[in-house]
């Protein structure tokens, strides 16, 4: 919805979302042992036509989160960057490509996280960066024949 961290409609989130017509609920669950996972965890599932994602964090407080999974993938998004989260066929020279079409849209990478299952398999990439990405760097690793999915996560924190 677009909300910043500190913006005082967060109050009324649940209303503003009704009214926008998303539909949602909650679901009480565990998520692992007691010890093992922050108080202030969630997961959330996201649907959007026949897809769907899942996806769990946590909030910290003072406007801090950290995503430990993306769709079964281990990460660790904070929000303090930008981000470009995808899944991608593990190709050779998948990351210098993805890599150069941020280079030539002036993206500078802070992070690059690479997971795989299996070798040749699904590569999962988590990309932390400086700027901004414009939709057109999310079209253009979208474009890549070998990329399955792709999105970005704006930064949360200041």
């Amino acid at each position: 919805m677009g909300f910043r961290p500190d913006d005082e409609r967060i109050r009324d989130a649940l209303g503003i979302a009704e009214r926008e017509g998303l539909d949602y609920r909650f679901e009480k669950t565990t998520l692992g042992e007691e010890n093992e996972v922050h108080p202030n965890t969630v997961r959330v599932t996201i649907e959007r036509g026949d897809r769907s994602s899942v996806m769990v964090g946590s909030s910290l407080g003072a406007g801090r989160v950290l995503v430990t999974e993306i769709d079964g993938y281990p990460v660790e998004v904070t929000g303090n960057y930008h981000t470009i989260v995808l899944v991608a066929e593990d190709v050779p020279g998948s990351v210098a490509r993805i890599a150069t079409i941020l280079a030539e849209d002036g993206i500078n990478i802070a992070t690059l996280r690479l997971t795989r299952k299996q070798r040749g398999g699904d590569a999962f990439m988590v990309i932390e960066v400086d700027e901004q990405p414009d939709e057109k760097v999310r079209t253009d690793i979208r474009a890549l024949s070998w990329v399955r999915w792709a999105f970005r996560l704006d930064k949360v924190s200041a």
